[in-house]
This record gives C-alpha cells, structure tokens and sequence, in this order.
C-alpha cells in the first residue's frame, strides 16, 4: 500500500499509543501535515489513563506546535484510523472503532488485534 492510496478518506484520524513518545508524535504529526497540505481534514489525537507529562514532550509539542489532542474518550467512529508507532487492537493503545484501519509502526507485527472492526 502507498501512502497516496488514503487519500480517497475523508474522515482521517491519527492515533499515537496511550502514552506517546517523540517518534508517535513525530511520525502522528508527519501523516497529519501530509493529509492537511493535500487538503484532507485528519485529526491527531492520543487516548488512555494520563495526559503527556515529560517536560520534554510538553516542550516539543509546543514548540512545534504539534496538533496532538487528548482524547480519552473519544466516540467517534471515523471512516479511516491510522495507529502509529503501535499495533491496533494491542495494550498500549486505547481501542477506538473505526470503519478501516491502516497500522504505520516499526515494532514486530501482531496479525490479530483484540479490539474488533466495527
């Protein structure tokens, strides 16, 4: 699959794991200016029990201006969910419905999820 190929969703969020790091960010923030610069509305949002708390996160988030939202409980269901730097369906991410899921991560992939599809 092609990064170009998402373009044909028009509800679009981004979702780091629940307690993101700088690449979650990074990588969350590079789809979300992608998706903004052709035109598409995507949203970039974290879920789980606590807010971003290491200083040197808060400071890149607002130095950058990273559009990253807490969300922990978010009711959406959105036609496209993109995770990054984590697994849908695995523990250190917040299940969230969605109509298609799209998983962007580096780490060793899981092939059954536990949160189902709606």
């Amino acid at each position: 699959m092609e990064l170009k190929e998402l373009l044909s969703y028009d509800d679009i969020v981004i979702q780091c794991h629940d307690n993101p790091d700088a690449d979650a960010l990074s990588s969350g923030y590079a789809l979300y200016w992608y998706f903004h610069r052709l035109g598409k509305k995507a949203r970039l949002i974290y879920r789980g029990r606590n807010r971003i708390s290491k200083s040197n996160l808060r400071i890149m988030i607002e130095e950058l201006d990273v559009p990253v939202t807490y969300e922990p409980d978010f009711t959406d269901v959105p036609e496209l969910l993109i995770t990054v730097d984590c697994q849908y369906g695995q523990k250190n991410v917040t299940g969230t419905e969605a109509l298609h899921v799209v998983i962007i991560d580096h780490h060793s992939f899981v092939t059954e999820p536990t949160v189902p599809l709606r």
